[in-house]
């Protein structure tokens, strides 16, 4: 992902992404809006997730450390306030042919799986995001592939009267935010389910 900040001299209302285009080149357009920050909060769970991530994105991504973000955080009582307020225009790559590596540790189902990403592992991905700005960004999916852990019905299989419908099932994970598709897959399996069971109590 790479980002562009565009302050704003006024605060502007909060809207996380509402609308996304989709490029023929595969490229996803977003924008999110209203993002001012008076708090020294840091997140640091995606790497850099916050309004300083336009401050932080001209720094390259091997220079993003701990310690810069805690120096940013000295350094921003200086910045004009229009720094912190404004929105953002995203851009993202969709659907890279990197793979990464997913196992389970033990059958404890508390325990996290062990996880290897394996960014730019594929020679296109390389090509095409080489960068000094491009921040890696993701969505958990692939765990539960329809066909070896569920089934077209995403029934677990040798399981039964269980089902599973999250990211974890999808092949490719959408190039935005994939909580509407879960949404959408979540009600379409509903009402089969629904309708399934109108029919065997009908007699159809």
């Amino acid at each position: 992902m790479n980002t562009i900040f565009v302050p704003t001299n006024r605060p502007v209302q909060q809207s996380l992404i509402q609308t996304v285009g989709i490029t023929k080149l595969g490229v996803y357009i977003e924008a999110s809006s209203g993002f001012g920050q008076s708090s020294d909060s840091i997140h640091w769970d995606h790497g850099i997730v916050s309004a300083e991530i336009g401050q932080l994105s001209t720094i390259p991504p091997k220079q993003r450390t701990y310690e810069a973000i805690q120096s940013y955080r000295k350094r921003k009582k200086n910045l004009p306030h229009e720094a912190f307020m404004g929105g953002f225009i995203l851009e993202k790559i969709a659907s890279p042919l990197s793979k990464g590596q997913l196992s389970l540790l033990n059958m404890n189902i508390d325990d996290n799986p062990s996880i290897t990403f394996n960014y730019f592992s594929h020679p296109y991905d390389l090509q095409r995001c080489v960068d000094d700005t491009v921040i890696t960004i993701w969505h958990y999916h692939g765990g539960c592939h329809t066909g070896k852990v569920v089934s077209r019905d995403y029934e677990v299989l040798g399981v039964e009267r269980l089902r599973v419908i999250d990211g974890s099932t999808f092949t490719d994970s959408p190039g935005t935010n994939p909580q509407a598709t879960v949404m959408m897959l979540g009600r379409y399996m509903g009402v089969k389910i629904s309708r399934e069971r109108l029919g065997r109590a009908a007699g159809v």
